[in-house]
């Protein structure tokens, strides 16, 4: 694939997923429907304009997509709120993993597949993606709302249950047993990453001068937007380091974002970094990403096995907005909202095809199945935001 080309599907996707969104969002939708709806349309499944072959290329893109989405996620939530809705959100996020973990186990003992593959399948099903979560609950308004911060902290918690059951499964795959002492190990390599982050904001809160001496270092240095290159630096070291403890190099990076703020860079620099971070974000990022993942779906490699992919997609839907339906009304949340709160549960997208693509480079899963992992987690992406909407759209819900 010559650049020439490459940058004219790049034009392409860009321009047509922004045009989707904005019609879709004057009908009260969430523009990310719209733009996952382009990639579909001009990918292999329907038009073909964007072949298969050309998509490999624009994988990077996508890659760096999820970096900036993560991390202006992490940026505008407050820490505190966080903290305030973690009892809630444990309890939504246990019950929206191991609910579909569970149920998820159906098709691959109904199928007679292995051990591995089979608690591969229960894992795609109980994953929700962070990065669609985010960009949902932002693009209707309620991300900096009470249930907002519940449902973000519950998808932060999702993520690290998610990958760690993957880390497990892959010391299971690779040496064909799983040690309590490998078993320690990794919970205690998460435990350590999770108390250097708290512990790096507890002491950035503490001191009020913090803020005082980053602008100071930062007005003494000469380069042009050195405030933002050393954002994205700090950024991606946090997200390596999360990675090497057994953490999805995203779910660092949202870690990264929450230690950005007023009380650790001041006022005048959060504005700054906010206000060249979103509009690169929002406008360039986001509708790559989402158009990007409609092109990775092939519809006609479906039809060969559509019973497996029909009975996979339904334990996916029915278990995760059940897993976090559940949860919800354990915290006491009324039934419509809880219901809702599913619905943005059940959303995989990102971390969903980023498992499996390891998986299947590795030789755990067949292509059959990748492709089914595939389908599910961009018609799960569709179906949380337009879900949502609905519900917010017929019964007028309120948050605070």
């Amino acid at each position: 694939m010559n650049s020439n080309t490459f940058y004219i599907d790049l034009f392409l996707l860009l321009a047509l997923a922004i045009f989707a969104g904005e019609i879709l969002t004057r009908y009260k939708q969430v523009s990310l429907v719209g733009q996952v709806f382009i990639g579909i349309l001009i990918g292999p499944s329907i038009l073909n304009i964007i072949t298969a072959n050309a998509i490999p290329a624009l994988l990077p893109v996508s890659d760096i997509s999820v970096f900036f989405i993560m991390l202006i996620a992490g940026i505008e939530l407050d820490p505190r709120s966080l903290i305030k809705s973690s009892k809630n959100a444990v309890v939504v996020s246990i019950t929206s993993f191991f609910i579909p973990f569970v149920i998820g186990l159906i098709p691959g003992i109904l199928y007679h597949y292995s051990l591995i593959i089979t608690l591969f399948l229960a894992l795609c099903i109980s994953i929700t993606a962070l990065p669609v979560s985010a960009i949902i609950l932002s693009e209707i308004g309620v991300i900096n709302k009470k249930i907002g911060y519940d449902i973000m902290t519950a998808c932060v918690i999702n993520d690290i249950l998610a990958m760690f059951v993957f880390s497990l499964l892959l010391i299971l795959y690779s040496s064909g047993t799983l040690t309590f002492i490998i078993f320690i190990i990794s919970v205690l390599k998460i435990a350590l990453f999770l108390s250097t982050i708290i512990t790096a904001y507890m002491v950035i809160s503490s001191f009020s001068t913090f803020s005082y001496i980053v602008s100071k270092i930062l007005n003494r240095l000469k380069t042009k937007e050195i405030d933002f290159a050393l954002l994205l630096v700090v950024a991606l070291a946090i997200s390596f380091f999360g990675m090497y403890m057994g953490l999805a190099f995203v779910t660092g990076t949202f870690f990264s974002g929450l230690l950005v703020n007023k009380d650790s860079a001041g006022d005048e620099t959060y504005e700054k970094i906010t206000s060249t971070l979103s509009p690169i974000t929002y406008g360039f990022f986001v509708p790559l990403f989402f158009a990007i993942i409609g092109l990775e779906l092939i519809i006609k490699d479906l039809y060969f096995n559509i019973l497996l992919f029909g009975l996979f997609l339904i334990i996916a839907i029915v278990g995760k907005i059940f897993g976090g339906f559940i949860g919800a009304r354990i915290n006491g949340v009324n039934k419509i909202k809880s219901v809702f709160i599913g619905f943005i549960m059940n959303g995989r997208g990102m971390i969903e095809l980023v498992i499996a693509s390891i998986a299947f480079s590795m030789g755990i899963i067949n292509e059959t199945i990748f492709t089914i992992i595939v389908g599910v987690g961009i018609i799960t992406t569709l179906i949380s935001p337009i879900g949502a909407s609905i519900l917010m759209n017929r019964y007028h819900i309120e948050f605070e």
